[in-house]
C-alpha cells in the first residue's frame, strides 16, 4: 500500500546518530522556539533506542538519573535551553552495532514540563560501529 499524501510538517528536529560500541559519546543540544531558547527549570527530558516501534528499549536516558552503564541527560540550570545527551561506554558496549551501514536504533527526545505538558525535541536513527579493540 502506498501513501500519496502530504503530511503536515512536525515541530521535532531531525537528527541521526553515530556511536561507536564501548566508547563514550557526548552531544551538546539546544531547545528554542523561534530563536527563542526555552528555559528548563521544571523539565523533564526522556530518551528511548529501539530497534523498532514498540520493541524494549534497548537504552534508556533521563534528566532524572544516570543509568548503570553512565548515560544520563544533564540539563542547564540557566536560560539558555541547554542540554547534553551523554552515552556511557558501559552502556554503548551493550548497544547492537550496524553492519553495512544499517540502522541499529530508533531514537526520540521528550521533554515533560512541571504542568505535564509533552513536547517531542528531535528523533532519529542510531547507527553504532563495532568495537574492534576491547
Amino acid at each position: 500500500m502506498t501513501c500519496n499524501c502530504t503530511l503536515p510538517p512536525l515541530d521535532v528536529q531531525r537528527l541521526d546518530i553515530a556511536l561507536k560500541q564501548g566508547g563514550d559519546r557526548s552531544i551538546a543540544l539546544n531547545w528554542s522556539v523561534n530563536g527563542t531558547p526555552v528555559p528548563l527549570t521544571g523539565y523533564t527530558l526522556t530518551m528511548d533506542l529501539r530497534a523498532y516501534i514498540g520493541a524494549t528499549p534497548l537504552l534508556a536516558l533521563s534528566s532524572a538519573g544516570t543509568t548503570p552503564g553512565g548515560s544520563v541527560i544533564t540539563l542547564t540550570t540557566d536560560a539558555s535551553g541547554n542540554y547534553t545527551v551523554t552515552f556511557g561506554h558501559v552502556d554503548t558496549a551493550a548497544l547492537p552495532y550496524s553492519s553495512c551501514g544499517d540502522v541499529a536504533a530508533l531514537y526520540d527526545i521528550k521533554a515533560v514540563s512541571a504542568a505535564g505538558v509533552v513536547t517531542y525535541l528531535y528523533q532519529g536513527y542510531i547507527y553504532v560501529s563495532a568495537a574492534i579493540t576491547p
